[in-house]
């Protein structure tokens, strides 16, 4: 998870970088002072962006490996191979960084095609950068462009990505679904809370969905029984089936919202931090 920080702001992140790098290569002799230098500025994002204990792995040996903690995340792997300054102005060169890179990701994969997805290369030289993936079944590399606030925009949130689930139907079924324990308690607490209030706003809601839902889908509390002993609300009390269709239903909803409040923050991670801030103030209330 992210650390709630109103600093948070990774546009930002990208501009400060971009200039140092831009700053800094112009007296750079060669790939080792430009690949630590960039280290250690990419260190100061992942020091922000992560809670303590749970800061992505890195390696630096010939190239910098960041490694998530997690298996299911999005990205597994970040590898940034850094060249000598103005080496990519060369085909021949980009070619070989290319190479270089992609055989490294098959060794980090075990050679395993099914895993060469999870991890996103990256090759730059101070004045150019280029990304390397594969997708489809084949690698693709764009050609190098100028090093700019974008393309540095894009090599930090595929580093912030290392610490967010990949949105996937079995990852979400497992989390999310009927028999999840997550789904199970929630729609317990919520079918309660629905019993229990006295709100009039609760009703309307509650009668408005039971005539749209008795119009769109012809059923008879009869045949939803079998949701109370799935869900096991409301222990050695009557359960009223409608309402837990309901709540079964707003939960869902409630899922889908989030899921697409995570699909927006992959594209801009400072809406992420807003959520998480917004989600603290209501824990501590």
């Amino acid at each position: 998870m992210v650390k709630p920080d109103k600093r948070l702001d990774l546009g930002l992140d990208a501009k400060t970088i971009t200039n140092r790098i831009k700053r800094y290569v112009k007296k750079a002799s060669n790939e080792e002072d430009l690949k630590i230098k960039i280290e250690s500025w990419i260190q100061e994002v992942i020091s922000k962006f992560f809670e303590s204990g749970k800061k992505p792995e890195v390696a630096y040996e010939h190239r910098t490996t960041i490694s998530g903690r997690r298996e299911d995340a999005l990205y597994g792997t970040v590898i940034i191979e850094c060249k000598a300054p103005k080496k990519l102005d060369t085909e021949s060169e980009f070619v070989r960084a290319k190479e270089q890179i992609i055989e490294y990701i098959k060794e980090e994969a075990d050679g395993k095609p099914e895993n060469f997805g999870k991890f996103f290369g990256v090759i730059l030289d101070g004045y150019n950068i280029s990304f390397v993936r594969f997708r489809r079944n084949q690698w693709v590399a764009n050609e190098p462009t100028e090093l700019s606030e974008e393309s540095v925009y894009r090599l930090l949130e595929a580093i912030i990505s290392l610490r967010r689930k990949a949105i996937d139907a079995d990852f979400l079924l497992s989390d999310f679904g009927p028999e999840s324990e997550t789904g199970e308690k929630a729609i317990s607490v919520l079918y309660d809370a629905v019993e229990k209030s006295k709100s009039s706003r609760t009703e309307m809601l509650f009668r408005d969905w039971k005539r749209v839902f008795s119009q769109v889908c012809a059923y008879s509390p009869g045949k939803l029984e079998g949701l109370v002993e799935h869900y096991s609300v409301a222990k050695g009390k009557k359960v009223d089936v409608e309402k837990l269709m309901f709540v079964v239903h707003a939960y869902y909803t409630l899922v889908m919202k989030l899921l697409t409040s995570e699909v927006i923050s992959f594209f801009n991670p400072v809406f992420w931090v807003a959520i998480t801030e917004d989600r603290e103030c209501v824990l501590q209330k």
